[in-house]
């Protein structure tokens, strides 16, 4: 947010009144973000977890254990992902949703996607 106000205040020449109106929308447009983020996140979570239930029902027990291992693998990966997108970049403010006690979370503009883990 603090990075946007003063993008915008430097690209559009922004008034002290201007940037006392704006800075609550982008306030507010933070928070909107956060808040959808964190329940796509949860949505998401209860899909995978669901679907990893229904693959291990139609395995073997051979195949549930090196099914369980691949999961592992993937969550460590994903972690790691997660670890190094969220250090911060140069003087800029980590954005919306990644203060530390959240992972970030899915794609954005400055944050692609995780590389699709490979499969064996």
């Amino acid at each position: 947010m603090v990075d946007q106000l003063k993008k915008f205040t430097e690209q559009l020449d922004l008034s002290p009144e201007q940037r006392d109106k704006i800075k609550p929308i982008l306030k507010q447009t933070a928070e909107e973000l956060r808040k959808t983020r964190r329940d796509a996140f949860k949505a998401t979570t209860g899909i995978l977890e669901r679907m990893e239930a229904s693959i291990s029902k139609e395995l073997t027990d051979a195949q549930r254990v090196r099914f369980a291992e691949m999961q592992a693998q993937e969550r460590e990966r994903r972690k790691q992902w997660m670890s190094e997108k969220s250090k911060p970049r140069g003087d800029s403010v980590r954005p919306p949703g990644s203060n530390g006690d959240e992972p970030p979370r899915g794609p954005s503009p400055d944050r692609p996607a995780p590389p699709p883990a490979a499969m064996p």
